[in-house]
C-alpha cells in the first residue's frame, strides 16, 4: 500500500503541474507583439482580411498584432519565414488558397503548407463565378455545348491562379474545347468581356461587385459546394452538370507547426468570436466574400483536398510544373 501511495502522489503532482502550466500559457499569451506574415501586397482582399483579424486580436488580447506584407511569387518568402520561426505563437501567417496551388505547381517548393503549419481558423472564402455579358445568347451549359460557329473564348487570369485552374477544370470536365486567354488583371478581363474579345470569363464576385450590381454581368455558375449566399439564384457547377469544379478562394490564419495547442486554441477562440460579430459579418459582406470560420481539422482537410484537386487539374491539362 505504501508503494502504491508513493507512485500515486507524484502522478497527481505532475498532473497538477501540467494543468498549472497550461493555464499559465493561456494567460501569458501573447507576451509581446505578434507578427502576422502575408505573402501578398497591401490593399488586396487577403491584406484587408488579415488586418481585420489583427486589429481584433490586438484589442482582445492586449498586445499588438501587426501584419507584415512580404509579397513574392506564390507567397514563398513569407511562408519560408513563418515556417522557420519559433513555434511560440508570436509569428503567425495568413495563407490563401495560393498555398495549395503552390504545393501542386512548384516542383521544389521550399516549404510544405501541410507539414510546416498548423491551421488555426479560416477567415473568409469566396466562390469563383462563370459569367458573360447580359446580352450574350449563352445562358446554360447546353448553349455552350451547342456553339458550333467557332471555339468559345474563355478569359481568365494567368496560369498559377485559382481562376486559371478553374477554367482548365471546367474545360476538362465539360468537354467543351474552350480557347483560354489569360489577362493580367480583372479590369483588363472585364474590358475584354464587354468588347466581345472573350465570350465568358471566370473571376470572383468581390473583384466585380460593382459591375454585378450595375447589371453589366450575367452569372452562369459558381464554384462552391453550395450556392453562394451572395448570389443564391446562381447554380453551382455541379448543378449545371459539371462536377469536380469546387475550387474556392480562401484566406486563413495558420501558426508554425509545433505551436502549443493552448496558444492555437486561444487564437481560434478569439478570431471565431470576432467573425461572429454583426459588424464583422457586415464588413465581410461589403467586401463581397463570405465568412469562413472552418476549425483546424476542417481547414486542414480543405487544404489537403485542394492540393489533390489542383494536382489532378495540372496533370490532366498537361500544364508544366515550375
Amino acid at each position: 500500500m505504501r508503494d502504491a501511495t508513493r507512485l500515486t502522489l507524484p502522478r497527481r503532482g505532475l498532473l497538477g503541474a501540467a494543468a498549472l502550466l497550461a493555464t499559465a500559457a493561456d494567460e501569458a499569451y501573447p507576451s509581446r507583439p505578434v507578427r502576422i506574415l502575408l505573402g501578398l501586397s497591401a490593399g488586396g482582399l487577403a491584406d484587408i482580411s488579415a488586418r481585420l483579424v489583427a486589429q481584433s486580436l490586438s484589442e482582445r488580447l492586449g498586445k499588438p498584432f501587426v501584419v507584415e506584407n512580404r509579397p513574392s511569387a506564390g507567397g514563398i518568402v513569407a511562408a519560408q519565414a513563418a515556417a522557420r520561426s519559433a513555434p511560440d505563437g508570436h509569428t503567425l501567417i495568413f495563407l490563401s488558397s495560393t498555398a495549395a496551388i503552390s504545393k501542386a505547381l512548384f516542383r521544389n517548393l521550399p516549404y510544405d503548407p501541410i507539414a510546416d503549419f498548423t491551421p488555426v481558423i479560416s477567415v473568409i472564402h469566396f466562390d469563383l463565378i462563370l459569367m458573360t455579358r447580359p446580352d450574350s445568347p449563352l445562358r446554360s451549359l447546353a448553349d455552350l455545348r451547342q456553339q458550333r460557329d467557332r471555339p468559345l473564348v474563355l478569359g481568365t487570369h494567368p496560369n498559377g491562379t485559382t481562376q486559371y485552374l478553374l477554367a482548365e477544370a471546367f474545360r476538362l470536365q465539360s468537354g467543351i474545347p474552350f480557347t483560354l486567354v489569360a489577362y493580367r488583371s480583372t479590369p483588363e478581363l472585364f474590358t475584354a468581356l464587354q468588347r466581345g474579345d472573350v465570350d465568358l470569363t471566370i473571376d470572383g464576385y468581390a473583384a466585380l461587385s460593382g459591375q454585378f450590381e450595375a447589371g453589366q454581368i450575367r452569372p452562369i455558375a459558381s464554384s462552391g459546394r453550395q450556392r453562394s449566399a451572395l448570389l443564391p439564384e446562381v447554380p453551382t457547377f455541379a448543378e449545371i452538370g459539371v462536377p469536380n469544379c469546387e475550387l474556392l478562394g480562401w484566406n486563413a490564419l495558420f501558426a508554425p507547426a509545433g505551436t502549443p495547442a493552448q496558444i492555437t486554441q486561444v487564437l481560434h477562440r478569439e478570431v471565431l468570436a470576432t467573425l461572429r460579430l454583426p459588424a464583422t459579418q457586415a464588413r465581410v459582406r461589403q467586401l463581397g466574400v463570405e465568412i469562413g470560420a472552418l476549425g483546424p481539422e476542417e481547414m486542414a482537410a480543405r487544404l489537403r483536398d485542394d492540393i489533390v484537386l489542383y494536382n489532378s487539374v495540372i496533370d490532366r491539362a498537361g500544364l508544366e510544373r515550375q
